[in-house]
């Protein structure tokens, strides 16, 4: 077999172009490559390598094109772009591309892999798939010894085709690394999935479903949605993967399961599961698919794990609580000794919740009752915990499960709230500032959260899906320390007890947006298709896809939250846009995020989350030093009275 390079010239409609290319070269291992590559670099005529070898000349893209697979027709018209962008002096001399051929027979096992698989990757430009996922790919196999390959061949078997950052002087060599790296996971599947059609309860608002519906269009999942009237969803021409909005009464009643049951057997339509992704509707969503026989968490488990009351009484940890609905009830219980002495600092927080919505750490009497009557006015009458303050690093441990299987599992840093920072404002909220992946914990004290949580898992009867668990770990071998910048550190002081891990909340779905970007960037999974698979009892794809990249190739990833200190309304850019023009060594860095208000939007409370950006670095040193400066750069342009913008808030 030729060394290479090999010349092929193309004659199509926009002129003639050369490519240059080195045979396929197993990536990730000879016995059993994950797949191969091509390498090539699409030259303008008269630019050509002396040493290049040629094999044919002007060969006709439109003549090629009429009898071509669509592997190969896609990556011809592939080729026939990078060849147009020789035009613009930005691309001259040439463009460098790595073809992607798959070892064996296939399906995409979903069909936008290859950039689910390398997204935020530094090495990388551009990245495309040159099939559909119901197309179904041949594997290569290498030439004799003697026998050569042709480009227009090779092209038959393509899979798609990555382009390295020329603008950071990567090369091909580059891509070879990370495709080894990120391609981990079975990403062909032997036989095409199915369409699956799935229920999915309570829509949001645009930001949030980006990734949902996503998800839902690349795996080929017809989603029916039922939520209350007036979504911007109602209009289901205008998102693909939707075939029909339900809209119904979503009152948070005794019979919104039966609502819910109701709208779905309306027509003669067959549903493979039926889920949600709103913790409000997690229980009645669970009774509604019982009701219909569609597969669910036993609805008992779905609502002991909700109430954040009854989660504490089962698993109380290193926490002392007592339970209250108004302040008299406090002063009741107070003065006659059936609630004990109160040890501050304490928590307060509702029984229900979303995150960290209505939580508020209290350090005297005049605090905790101030806490108390706020919730008794904004939750009308709802139970309300007051607990001792767990003194420990705070963690978010997300659980994927197959039948009680742990399939992948993730551990975070989460860094201290606005309550837990220096001088906070008397009875201030738990408003999140970042989360860095991975944590920083000593092996023991990670091990010691998944088996502890894994545990409280199975005994709620909770064994498949994908869950959002955020939790302390007292007695820590680690704390917070503001020596040169906030980050996890050895105490001074070691423990004198052993360390107790205390439960906070389970969230039976998948993390929040921030996160699943975070995650994906950090280990190139995807939060979003794992909890719709599971609602569809998807165990070959599920498991598949819960394979994360190479653990030497999942860089320290951060997500900074912006939040504001004052209402008003939103009178600028994005202040992402604004951060990266300044800042463009910082800009460099970001791989998604931005405001979630656009201009003229208000802003109605403070303190509110406006935004959130997800970096990634090659050291946890330089994250650290690249989220101080990212701190310190933001601007909010909020516009309140008798003040025109604030800084972020964290």
């Amino acid at each position: 077999m030729a060394i290479g390079p090999i010349q092929t010239t193309f004659q199509g409609r926009t002129g003639r172009f050369c490519c240059e290319w080195w045979p396929p070269q197993p990536i990730g291992g000879f016995e059993k490559p994950r797949c191969y590559v091509v390498a090539l670099k699409t030259v303008a005529i008269g630019s050509v390598s002396n040493g290049s070898e040629p094999d044919e000349s002007n060969i006709d893209i439109e003549r090629v094109l009429k009898s071509a697979n669509e592997p190969c027709a896609n990556a011809l018209r592939f080729l026939q772009w990078t060849a147009r962008r020789l035009s613009s002096s930005r691309y001259q001399p040439a463009t460098l591309t790595n073809i992607i051929l798959p070892a064996d027979d296939g399906f995409l096992v979903r069909s936008d892999i290859l950039r689910e698989r390398l997204y935020g990757c530094e090495a990388v430009e551009h990245v495309e798939e040159f099939v559909s996922r119901a197309t179904r790919l041949s594997g290569y196999r290498p030439m004799r010894s003697g026998q050569t390959d042709d480009l227009v061949g090779l092209l038959s078997y393509a899979a798609g085709a990555v382009m390295p950052n020329s603008q950071d002087g990567q090369d091909g060599a580059a891509i070879d690394t990370e495709l080894g790296a990120r391609l981990t996971l079975p990403w062909l599947t032997p036989a095409l999935a199915a369409r699956k059609t799935l229920a999915v309860v309570g829509p949001r608002v645009q930001v949030i479903m980006e990734t949902w519906l996503t998800a839902a269009l690349n795996l080929d999942i017809q989603l029916v949605l039922v939520g209350p009237s007036g979504s911007w969803l109602q209009d289901v021409a205008f998102v693909k993967p939707v075939l029909e909005y339900k809209a119904i009464d979503m009152r948070k009643d005794a019979e919104l399961p039966q609502r819910i049951a109701r709208a779905l057997s309306e027509d003669d339509r067959a549903y493979d599961g039926l889920t949600t992704f709103t913790d409000s509707y997690l229980v009645p969503t669970a009774q509604a698919a019982k009701i219909l026989g569609l597969s669910t968490s036993p609805p008992a488990s779905v609502e002991t794990a909700f109430y954040k009351d009854r989660l504490r009484k089962l698993f109380p940890g290193d926490c002392q609580s007592n339970y209250i609905t108004t302040t008299s009830e406090l002063r009741a219980g107070l003065d006659s000794g059936r609630i004990p002495g109160l040890r501050y600092p304490l928590v307060v927080k509702p029984s229900t919740g979303w995150g960290s919505e209505g939580v508020s750490k209290v350090d005297d009497e005049a605090e905790l009752f101030g806490a108390v009557s706020e919730l008794e006015i904004s939750r009308n009458g709802l139970l309300q915990i007051v607990e001792s303050y767990v003194d420990g690093p705070e963690v978010d441990a997300n659980f994927a499960l197959f039948d009680g299987e742990l399939v992948f599992f993730e551990l975070i840093d989460d860094f201290p709230c606005t309550a837990e920072q220096d001088d906070p404002a008397p009875g201030d909220h738990f408003v999140e500032t970042q989360m860095v992946y991975p944590s920083l914990l000593p092996t023991e004290e990670r091990e010691l959260i998944r088996d502890t949580i894994y545990k409280i898992l199975m005994q709620l009867g909770l064994r498949t899906g994908v869950f959002h668990v955020e939790a302390r770990i007292s007695n820590s071998t680690m704390e917070y320390t503001g020596d040169g910048g906030v980050d996890l550190r050895p105490r001074t002081t070691p423990p004198t007890a052993a360390p107790i891990v205390t439960l906070l909340e389970i969230n039976q779905r998948a993390p929040g947006a921030s996160a699943q970007w975070a995650t994906k960037v950090h280990s190139g999974i995807d939060w979003t298709a794992l909890h719709l698979l599971a609602a569809l009892n998807d165990a070959s794809r599920f498991q598949a896809l819960a394979v994360p990249t190479a653990r030497e190739h999942q860089p320290p990833t951060a997500v900074i939250f912006a939040s504001a200190d004052m209402a008003g309304t939103y009178n600028g850019e994005d202040f992402a846009i604004g951060l990266k023009r300044r800042r463009p060594d910082l800009g460099r860095l970001i791989r998604q995020g931005g405001s979630y208000y656009g201009r003229t939007c208000h802003i109605q409370e403070a303190p509110e989350m406006v935004g959130h950006l997800v970096i990634s670095t090659d050291s946890r040193g330089k994250m650290m030093e690249a989220l101080r400066e990212i701190g310190r750069e933001m601007r909010l342009p909020i516009m309140s009275a008798g003040r025109v913008a604030c800084d972020v808030f964290w």
